[in-house]
């Protein structure tokens, strides 16, 4: 099992992105986006068995790594809003 278990945590924090920010559109391309680009702006927590996982989800929970994920949630979503790739939007 190789997983990024940061993406785990982006998404249990997307709730906070939108009621910080309620003109971002809530599709699922417009979320995968958000989640792509914060992704891209950390650095990624690989975890291959599930005690290293266990590890690596306290880290996550560390308030410096909270804030750290979600400025990067709600700098990619200030991105998605302004150039949307979803249906609705004028870019599609």
């Amino acid at each position: 099992m190789l997983k990024n278990i940061l993406e785990d945590a982006l998404r249990k924090l997307l709730p906070e992105v939108y009621a910080a920010k309620p003109e971002l559109c809530r599709c699922p391309q417009c979320q995968e986006d958000v989640l792509a680009l914060a992704l891209r702006a950390l650095p990624p927590k690989y975890v291959s068995r599930e005690r290293g996982e266990v590890f690596a989800r306290l880290e996550l929970e560390h308030p410096q790594t909270q804030v750290d994920m979600l400025e990067a949630l709600l700098q990619a979503a200030d991105i998605v809003i302004a150039r949307p790739r979803c249906r609705g939007s004028q870019n599609a």
